[in-house]
């Protein structure tokens, strides 16, 4: 049976009713980067992650545990930005840039992030940065690459509050709003912070003491000294006691010197800073006058747990980290988290399942799932078997050296083939009956029973998966197909019982 064939087949001759949704679980292997962490302050233990490609994931036990949460722009857009409403429940605006017209501006939910609407004032927008205003949240602004948009109804409706021919108030990539005064605006660019008294009728640069050219990734105003605000740069951290009119640069902040992304304000003690930089977390007791390193992974974004006080959660380089004693421990919290580059899946001669990752330019990682496992083990991949047995022993492990299966090459041409506009992803056949095919094209997922005469969809529609690179089933687990996703870890459909049944009785 051709891949023609099966392209054919799919398009045409597709069963009407889909099969009953079997079951799915995400396998990972967990972790990645992570870009966005935001806590729900209407739902205890709700805490909400994102990553730059637009993939979102929700916990309802504090980051025990993870699971996708829909958003339509995932893997089709850049997610800059999450920001939830903090009096009004189940409002989540999203700012997103991309080609496509219908992934940009400002995605809204009115559901806690079950489903979206893009905001249509702000379509073909890059939304950067979103600011609600402790007064009052109806009153919200937005950065673009054009200036600073506000709405005074909650994210309905919008209007620029920037002059539309000012070059130097563009584009805004961080915001803040003074929590007593609406119509204090502070906004910041790729080279300065500027300021607003006014609603936006006029905007002053305020950059005395800052260092040219930096790139301001977040301003953050005192809650209860407005006076008094933080910002962090490319050049590090800086603090002004006069509402920006003039900054000092932080240099007791000395791993901060390179580039911070976030600084927040302890939810508890006002004195207390948390800043997020490119050699890990720093924490300042005293007001931003000393700091401290308390966790050294790359950290672009920190979340405070308001109904327990003390649990802090970190979005960094290596996935979501959480701390529940102020910063002084830290936890990994990545099961269910995934935002992996795969490029390969292949059971071993160990029966164990394989994949693997680019973790850095020229770095290949391979991970190794043992059959009835939970956890993917990063496995030693040195060129030399001696080099390999010596690290096997040193370490004390008791598994065998790698032995792996090479993919098999005709699957691999048949991967990402275009048919007159259609596309098949991948293709398998079980391994013990040939007549039994399993097909992917655009995330879903469907097998024949018959060699490719009639087809039926097995992947639910509320699946999270939105491309499929490979498809696979293993003699040692015939209950289970594979799915490797690109950029969403692997995936495992539980096949129909009754066609297992016919398959083990051969």
């Amino acid at each position: 049976m051709t891949t023609s064939n099966i392209a054919w087949r799919l398009a045409c001759t597709v069963i009407s009713c889909t099969a009953a949704f079997p079951q799915w679980a995400a396998l990972g292997p967990f972790g990645g980067s992570a870009s966005i962490v935001v806590t729900d302050p209407h739902s205890s233990r709700t805490v909400i992650a994102g990553t730059q490609n637009g993939l979102l994931f929700r916990s309802t036990d504090s980051g025990s545990s993870w699971t996708p949460l829909p958003f339509p722009a995932q893997l089709r857009a850049i997610l800059h930005t999450l920001a939830i409403d903090p009096q009004t429940p189940g409002i989540y605006l999203a700012g997103v840039s991309s080609d496509v017209p219908e992934y940009s501006g400002i995605l809204r939910s009115t559901d806690s992030g079950a489903t979206w609407h893009q905001v249509p004032a702000l379509r073909n927008r890059q939304v950067r940065a979103i600011a609600f205003w402790r007064g009052n949240s109806q009153v919200i602004v937005a950065g673009t690459e054009i200036g600073v948009f506000q709405s005074r109804d909650g994210g309905l409706n919008w209007r620029c509050i920037c002059p539309a021919d000012d070059a130097q108030v563009q584009p805004i990539v961080s915001l803040a709003i003074d929590p007593n005064d609406s119509d204090i605006i502070y906004a910041g660019t790729p080279h300065l912070p500027w300021r607003t008294t006014d609603g936006g009728a006029t905007w002053s640069s305020i950059h005395t003491g800052i260092l040219d050219d930096s790139d301001v990734f977040s301003i953050q105003v005192d809650r209860n000294r407005p006076s008094r605000l933080f910002a962090s740069t490319c050049s590090g951290i800086y603090r002004s006691l006069n509402a920006g009119a003039t900054w000092t640069r932080l240099k007791s902040a000395k791993d901060a010197s390179d580039r911070t992304y976030t600084i927040v304000q302890d939810p508890q003690y006002e004195s207390v800073w948390f800043a997020g930089t490119t050699y890990g977390m720093m924490r300042s007791p005293d007001g931003g006058n000393t700091w401290e390193m308390i966790n050294r992974r790359n950290t672009h974004a920190i979340a405070f747990d308001m109904g327990r006080l003390g649990r802090i959660f970190a979005a960094t380089e290596q996935g979501i980290w959480r701390s529940d004693d102020g910063g002084r421990s830290w936890l990994e919290a990545n099961h269910g988290f995934c935002s992996r580059s795969l490029e390969g899946l292949f059971a071993g001669l160990d029966g164990a399942l394989y994949t693997s990752t680019v973790a850095d330019p020229g770095e290949s990682r391979l991970f190794r799932l043992p059959l009835g496992a939970n956890e993917w083990r990063l496995v030693q991949t040195s060129d030399s078997r001696a080099d390999r047995e010596a690290t096997r022993q040193s370490s004390g492990a008791s598994e065998p050296p790698l032995h792996v299966e090479e993919p098999q090459r005709v699957q691999e041409r048949e991967e990402s083939i275009d048919i007159d506009g259609e596309t098949i992803q991948a293709v398998s056949r079980h391994p013990s009956d040939p007549q039994w095919v399993m097909a992917a094209k655009f995330g879903a997922v469907f097998e024949s029973q018959d060699g490719g005469r009639s087809w039926m969809k097995i992947s639910p529609d509320s699946w999270p998966v939105t491309s499929v690179r490979k498809l696979l089933v293993m003699p040692e687990s015939p209950r289970r197909l594979f799915v490797l996703t690109p950029q969403q870890g692997v995936f495992a459909l539980t096949l129909h019982s009754n066609l297992v049944a016919r398959v083990a009785g051969k």
